[in-house]
């Protein structure tokens, strides 16, 4: 996905677009996923661990700065989540 593309993505998320958030999201769900169930060791709480991290992300949206990637920041989002 390119830069534009993504901000794009991103502009329409923040502004509710849930279609445009799962297509950002969507390359990245899976990675989100194995990084809970390595860190949680149950998969099951891996996959409650991934919807809470997609959940905040969406209603935190408005968090992102762009600093750095989308991806990291979502990552970032994930580890809070398997913090808690």
């Amino acid at each position: 996905m390119t830069k534009e593309h993504e901000q794009m993505l991103i502009e329409r998320a923040t502004q509710g677009d849930l279609a445009a958030f799962e297509q950002l999201v969507a390359p990245l769900r899976d990675r989100i996923y194995w990084r809970a169930a390595k860190a949680v060791g149950d998969l099951d709480e891996a996959e409650d661990v991934t919807q809470e991290t997609l959940v905040k992300a969406f209603t935190r949206l408005d968090t992102f700065r762009g600093d750095a990637r989308f991806s990291s920041w979502l990552y970032q989002v994930g580890s809070n989540c398997i913090r808690m």
